[in-house]
């Protein structure tokens, strides 16, 4: 595999032949060996890929981006990066102390490319622009310790016979209503020989299977106490490519390192051989690198090129004449119908607003266990994790039930089933995701609420997002209820890897209309311009500051006054959020001061943050 994926370098050399690219003639063999290209003393994943970064990356980028996405650009340079996810979930611990995780992915920033994008066809540049922003390729790399090194040698055993890990939680019902997530196209083009006996297409599993065990009892099963194997390391380089759509995984650790590519058909990820990064000699690591860089941008534009046709295969649907008189479709025809709907519908809502809320509460505090699924991406569970409620839920019909700590197995009476949706935002203490609570009720029906998850996996994450969880509890027990978000529960995964704070949704933040606002500033004159637009109306003001005062005599300092952190709802409710870096004090000067910074940031003033030393004193406590 290595061989054939290095022979890219000479395939796409001899095709720029006839260009005026300069510079083609010093690319030898010799090019880029890590013995020529001065390597530092590395240890850990962290220098390794440093290592990489300064002595393959730095010289692969541009030659790949030039060769093969705008050749006619006169002079090396790159649109082609090597960057570092910080985001990901390692859900191991050994894992996520010596592991780095880094991508290959197009530059969308519009400065950067102008002038290369004006050398390139029109359709190459949509293309460009189109697979821009999307992780093309993944890189791993961990660091010098044995059991890392053991992990990237063994990986050649388990050929042919490898068993995935999974959370294998039986005894729940079938939810109704999965998404289907279709499987995305392979390119038709393969940097390496493989039988098409191997790609045949793997046929989806039953989703109506049930286990052995009665639906009834919820059994969880548990994964403490795994080691940094092979398997761990490939199973996790699968799920970060399929949640990114990536062909290409990289396994470095140093002195060992092998070329993964993932055929998504028959759900196979192909090996190379193992990869002595500082012999390697035929080819060298440079050329092979710069070939696998090639082969990645390839990839890309033959996965997209084979999406569009088999998009423009789908046939249109022709909606049948039926010789009717076609409706008045006019704008005073709708807003008088649906204005009666509207009014019917309210009367109706209103009535049993009430009664609804505190049924779907009275249920929700019986609840303790909760069935995380993930539908987003390629994230489509069939069977979910378990995660225990340890704290009750807070709302306007009261603080629920703590936790009893029952052991497993769990009755399905005991369950909810959480949802969760699409990442939007990263705070400080974890990943924002969208979601659904979903209660199922006796009739086989479900009581749904959309909600916000805060996702946190480290143990500072999950320690600071249980502080959090305490602040709004002494907020709701004050009682504090009004601008507060209900809180669905505090939930800890039953294998002890993740804690979701899962909260209401309370609207867009002031952030987000202050950058409404300002676009919609950049058509104005300049005399518009120069009338500046308030922020919040005198009665959102009012809303909020008598929010703030009222959790400063709950003797809650927020602590971190930012328009983020401020929402309004569509029917003009006002909430703060974000209490994990509040500080409980009695002191009233204090309060006053950060009054006096939240009506200069109202009013759009400049204020100073007078609180520092109180955060990086609780922050250093944390860390210790």
């Amino acid at each position: 595999m290595a061989r054939e994926i290095s022979e890219k370098v000479d395939s796409t050399m001899r095709k720029l032949e006839d260009t005026d690219l300069p510079c083609l003639q010093w690319l030898t063999d010799e090019c880029f060996s890590p013995q020529k290209g001065g390597w530092n003393e590395v240890t850990n994943a962290t220098s390794i890929s440093r290592s990489y970064e300064a002595n393959i990356a730095r010289y692969c980028l541009p030659l790949a981006s030039s060769w093969l996405l705008h050749p006619r650009y006169g002079h090396y340079d790159r649109i082609f990066l090597f960057n570092r996810l910080w985001d990901e979930t390692i859900p191991n611990e050994k894992l996520r102390s010596d592991l780095g995780v880094f991508s290959l992915s197009i530059s969308d920033d519009p400065d950067r490319t102008a002038q290369i994008m004006a050398t390139i066809p029109r359709k190459m540049s949509a293309d460009i622009r189109e697979i821009s922003q999307k992780n093309l390729a993944l890189l791993f790399f961990t660091g010098l310790s044995p059991e890392a090194q053991s992990a990237v040698r063994d990986m050649s055993r388990l050929a042919g016979s490898f068993k995935p890990l999974f959370i294998r939680t039986s005894g729940h019902p079938p939810r109704n209503g999965r998404l289907e997530q279709s499987i995305p196209l392979d390119s038709l083009h393969r940097p390496c020989n493989i039988s098409e006996e191997l790609l045949v297409d793997v046929h989806p599993p039953d989703r109506n299977m049930q286990s052995d065990d009665s639906v009834g009892s919820i059994y969880p099963n548990g994964l403490r106490g795994r080691e940094f194997s092979a398997e761990d390391l490939i199973q996790h380089g699968w799920t970060q490519a399929v949640s990114h759509d990536a062909t290409f995984i990289v396994f470095n650790s140093g002195n060992y390192e092998r070329i993964g590519i993932r055929h998504r058909k028959s759900q196979t990820l192909f090996l190379s051989d193992l990869i002595h990064v500082p012999s390697c000699t035929n080819p060298t690591y440079g050329k092979l690198h710069l070939g696998l860089y090639l082969w990645v941008l390839q990839d890309a534009l033959d996965r997209l090129c084979r999406k569009r046709e088999s998009l423009d295969r789908v046939p249109l649907m022709v909606q049948p004449s039926l010789g009717k008189r076609p409706r008045d479709t006019s704008l005073e025809a709708r807003r008088n119908t649906r204005q009666k709907l509207d009014a019917a519908g309210a009367k109706l809502s209103n009535k049993a607003a009430s009664s609804d809320e505190k049924s779907f509460w009275k249920l929700l505090g019986q609840k303790t266990l909760g069935l995380l699924y993930l539908q987003y991406k390629g994230y489509n569970s069939q069977t979910p994790t378990v995660c225990r409620r340890v704290r009750p839920p807070l709302s306007l019909q009261g603080i629920g039930v703590e936790d009893p700590g029952n052991a497993p197995p769990y009755t399905v009476s005991e369950s909810l089933d959480l949802i969760l949706e699409a990442p939007f935002s990263c705070s400080a203490i974890g990943t924002l995701h969208t979601g659904k609570v979903s209660i199922r009720t006796s009739n086989d029906t479900y009581l749904e609420r959309e909600v916000v998850v805060k996702l946190g996996t480290s143990p500072k994450e999950r320690r600071r997002m249980r502080s959090e969880y305490d602040v709004y509890h002494k907020l709701w027990s004050k009682p504090v209820r009004r601008g507060i978000l209900p809180i669905y529960g505090l939930f800890e995964d039953y294998n002890d890897l993740a804690t979701l704070l899962v909260m209401g949704k309370g609207g867009i933040s002031l952030g987000q209309r202050r950058r409404d606002l300002q676009a919609q500033s950049t058509g104005d004159s300049e005399e518009d311009k120069s009338k500046t637009r308030p922020l919040v109306s005198p009665q959102e003001r009012e809303m909020f500051v008598s929010i703030l005062n009222a959790c400063h005599k709950a003797h809650v300092c927020h602590m971190d006054i930012q328009p983020e952190n401020f929402l309004v709802n569509s029917e003009g409710e006002g909430f703060i959020i974000d209490f994990e870096r509040a500080y409980i004090t009695v002191q009233s000067g204090c309060h006053k001061i950060e009054m006096d910074q939240f009506k200069a940031f109202l009013d759009g003033r400049p204020y100073d943050n007078k609180f520092s030393h109180l955060q990086a004193g609780s922050d250093n406590e944390e860390d210790e």
